[in-house]
């Protein structure tokens, strides 16, 4: 699960050095576990989010919200964003 303050400096990183970049590559489902939840189907979500600028970041809570041009992606218990 991620902590309020890990929560808190992952969003703050993200906005400083990933607002403006785009998505280039989807990679999910890496570690699967019964407590994966997807609005839509998995396999969807590379072409949904691919190509899209990211515009911000903010904690809710124990929760990373990532804002793209016309998405929002909710991190929280146990899924790490990566950036490489």
């Amino acid at each position: 699960m991620l902590e309020l303050p890990e929560s808190y400096t992952i969003a703050n990183q993200i906005q400083k050095h990933l607002s403006g970049k785009i998505i280039s590559h989807i990679k999910i489902l890496q570690t699967p576990h019964k407590f994966a939840f997807f609005n839509n189907e998995a396999d969807r979500y590379g072409e949904a989010l691919e190509g899209q600028s990211i515009t911000g970041a903010v904690f809710r809570g124990g929760m990373v919200e990532i804002n793209t041009e016309d998405s929002m992606i909710v991190f929280y218990d146990g899924a790490y964003p990566r950036y490489s």
